[in-house]
């Protein structure tokens, strides 16, 4: 059997020493690519002997390598700079997100996992952004001030941008409150208009006072014109939308 060709120095901490006692010199008295390869050889040790650590058995020192993560993730930690567990634990999903990318954040969290440890708390968008939730999953914003990029999961990124780039930046500009408005979202396209719509009804149940009243109101309106554009489609008189006094909220 041919020899270790990369043996771990004595330095290297293990599943005996996690805290990483030594293991990174103090500038000056080693390179970046040996400290490097310090991490990446302890990395792959953690990743072939996985051991659970105790509640003292890490602090402060402890390198993100006790882990025993992909190569590719603890690869990119590196390069972010992130090279402690404790670091790792206070990063924000969303700079984890820009630094190692989706499948680097589902191995650190199966890795921290086993740990019983977890990253920073994350809303629902970033768990959605992350491929961690599915859109049914993710309770709608309800307050008619909230920005419409919170509905991205249910109306799409592209339909967002849109709606931005018309004026439409809150999630009461997706309620009309008059045929005026209504043509404006028609405008929008079928397709889209049925997604607005769709949201607008699960809105709904969890609204109350004068935000609720102006989806109901927002709601007929939508209902009425694709009843009067399904009757002009049959040859019959389309339906004329009835005006009301305005329950904007």
């Amino acid at each position: 059997m041919a020899s270790d060709s990369n043996p771990l120095p004595d330095s290297v901490p293990t599943a005996s020493h996690p805290r990483g006692d030594g293991f990174f010199a103090p500038v000056g008295e080693t390179s970046l690519v040996a400290e490097r390869d310090a991490l990446y050889r302890d990395n792959q040790l953690h990743r072939e002997r996985p051991a659970r650590l105790a509640a003292g058995d890490w602090d402060g020192t402890t390198p993100v390598s006790v882990l025993g993560l992909e190569q590719m993730t603890i690869s990119r930690l590196f390069r972010a700079g992130i090279v402690r567990l404790a670091q790792l634990l206070e990063t924000p999903v969303e700079d984890l997100w820009r630094s190692i990318g989706r499948h680097g954040i589902n191995d650190i969290m199966e890795r921290l996992a086993l740990q019983g440890l977890t990253l920073r708390p994350h809303n629902d968008y970033e768990r959605w952004r992350l491929g961690l939730v599915e859109p049914q999953q993710i309770a709608l914003a309800v307050a008619p001030d909230r920005p419409v990029t919170d509905l991205w999961p249910h109306l799409g990124l592209a339909l967002t941008d849109l709606l931005q780039k018309r004026g439409r930046f809150r999630v009461a500009d997706l309620a009309p409150r008059d045929q005026e408005e209504l043509l404006q979202l028609y405008r929008l396209g079928k397709s889209n208009l049925r997604k607005i719509q769709t949201v607008l009804e699960q809105i709904a149940p969890r609204a109350d006072g004068a935000w609720r009243e102006r989806i109901d109101r927002a709601l007929r309106l939508m209902a009425a014109r694709n009843a009067g554009r399904n009757s002009s489609a049959r040859g019959a008189a389309p339906l004329r939308l009835i005006e009301e006094s305005d329950g904007s909220a």
